[in-house]
């Protein structure tokens, strides 16, 4: 599973470890992404539970360009700032044992009434231009079109059991693809998996399904929403590796998601 976070400063990771690690989730090491400016980690379940591993960013909004940086700073404000409005809500939730209000932090974009439909146009537009890091846009305007609700869903080949009709991610791969699901492209064998066996992950995902979205400004159009990531997993391997996480933050460009259309999620 996983969720993402937008911030101006380094405190947007601190506020989902806030939702999370009450609840018995550990936080684990960081994860650089290789050519984004995306500060990342995952949070592991507690054991004897079978709950979803937890992978979490934010943007390092100060290394983007001046203008997408005004833009997320308009939005976002001082949200995340220490005592601020973000841990006071997250921590008035998990006091009163609310866990709807927790639910409802994840599902309702925050800043909603201040990211209209032409600041996430403009985001989009910047991330075609010759130079730009067009990973890094695309992912911002997907985060304050969203706030933080769920980015990806993962599926554990490993976990699919003697009856499934696949045995490897590759053949999965080759299934959706068959049934008409859009893969990203990647440098593996088949041309979409990311990692290895040698590497003890391999992962592939889909591209971003599209839905209609009610901006700020009122305007409704439609904008990519969320994926799905396939892993397999080799030699008790437990954990993510940056390398491959670059490929999945491609998912949810707006080009990507227009040429895939709806996918029936």
């Amino acid at each position: 599973s996983s969720s993402s976070s937008s911030s101006s400063s380094s405190f947007g990771l601190a506020y989902l470890e806030g939702i999370f690690l009450p609840f018995g989730y550990r936080a684990e090491d960081r994860l650089e992404i290789p050519g984004l400016p995306v500060n990342a980690r995952w949070l592991e379940p507690p054991e004897l539970t079978d709950w979803p591993k937890v992978f979490i960013s934010e943007l390092r909004v100060e290394e983007l360009p001046t203008e997408a940086a005004a833009i997320c700073a308009a939005a976002v404000g001082n949200y995340y700032a220490p005592a601020g409005e973000a841990s006071a809500r997250v921590a008035g939730a998990i006091a009163a044992g609310d866990a709807q209000a927790l639910a409802l932090l994840m599902e309702e974009p925050p800043w909603r009434a201040r990211f209209s439909m032409a600041d996430e146009a403009r985001l989009r537009e910047m991330a075609r231009e010759e130079g730009a890091n067009t990973s890094a846009l695309e992912y911002l305007a997907w985060t304050l079109t969203h706030g933080h609700r769920w980015n990806h869903l993962t599926l554990l080949v490993n976990t699919l059991g003697p009856d499934a009709p696949v045995g490897s991610l590759s053949q999965l791969n080759a299934l959706l693809r068959k049934d008409g699901f859009s893969l990203n492209p990647a440098a593996g064998e088949d041309g979409f998996t990311q990692g290895s066996a040698a590497k003890k992950l391999a992962q592939s995902s889909t591209v971003a399904d599209s839905g209609l979205h009610t901006f700020g400004c009122g305007t409704t159009r439609a904008v990519p929403t969320a994926f799905l990531e396939l892993i397999e997993r080799h030699d008790g391997f437990r954990g993510f590796l940056g390398s491959n996480a670059r490929g999945i933050f491609d998912s949810t460009s707006g080009k990507a998601a227009s040429k895939a259309g709806p996918q029936g999620f």
